[in-house]
Parts: C-alpha cells; structure tokens; sequence
C-alpha cells in the first residue's frame, strides 16, 4: 500500500503477508509515529540554538538576522581564528555582519544586517531570498549550518 504526493511516495506499508492487501478493500492500520524537536547531531559540530529575525531600524528592504550557536566546546576556540561564513543569495546583498561571544550559552552570536533589491513594479509575489552561514575556525568548519529563506 503506497500513498503517492505529487509523483513521490511518501509512504509505504508492506504487510508481513505479500499479496494480503487488494485493491479496494478496506483495512484497519495501527501505527506509531514518533518524532522530537531535536535531531541527532554530530556531537563535533556545533549547533544552532536560536535565531531571531527583525526590521530594519529605518524601514526599507532589509531584515536583520541574530544567529546562535552553542554545544562542541565552541565557547572555548580562539576568538581570533573563528570567523562566519555568510552566503546571500541573489536578490539581496550583506550589508553588515558581527561575531559577538554569548556567555549565556557558551557560544557564539552572529548579527547580520542583510538589504534586498526593492520589488520590480507590479510584482504580486514575495521572492526568496536564500541565507546561509556557518563558523569555521580557520577553514575548518565548526558548525551546522543555518539556513533560512527569506520572502522580501
């Protein structure tokens, strides 16, 4: 039995009996379905704790970003080797970015100011705006990274 979505399966039931499900006939399943907000991690990366979103100061096409990271020892790296990596999608440019300690969690903040190109007139859609960003100490990647779309 197989419950199809746009051309994917999205699920699939395989009784312990092949041939026992025919096609039209009703059938009671009994199932369990677990999940939990937190996802196995890789314990050497750090993760993303938090990420918080706001208006600019002034108005106009941009947003601000706070980013947390925490967890892998992260609040003890050298502050002069980590550095975030920040990847804007087109349709938007960076405009301001800083790395800030955060006792509060053992981790790191990034700020990022970010400004979008304003709307070609007659435009009835939001359009997206991809934004990534990891830390990395030097090259090495230190964290899991955040990604978030932005509908300007």
């Amino acid at each position: 039995l197989a419950a199809i979505a746009g051309g994917v399966i999205v699920s699939l039931l395989r009784g312990e009996t092949p041939g026992i499900l025919q096609p039209g006939q009703p059938y009671a399943l009994a199932y369990n379905m677990i999940w939990s907000l937190d996802q196995p991690a890789d314990d050497k990366l750090a993760r993303v704790v938090s990420t918080r979103v706001g208006n600019l100061p002034h108005g106009g096409w941009g947003q601000l970003y706070w980013i947390d990271f925490a967890g892998a020892g992260l609040g003890q790296r050298n502050p002069d080797n980590l550095a975030p990596q920040i990847d804007v999608g087109p349709g938007a440019k960076l405009l301001h970015q800083t790395l800030i300690r955060h006792p509060g969690i053992d981790g790191w903040r990034v700020a990022l100011q970010v400004e979008g190109e304003a709307p070609p007139e007659g435009l009835a859609k939001p359009r997206p705006v991809e934004l990534r960003v990891r830390l990395r100490d030097g090259y090495e990647p230190v964290s899991e990274t955040w990604v978030y779309t932005w509908l300007q």
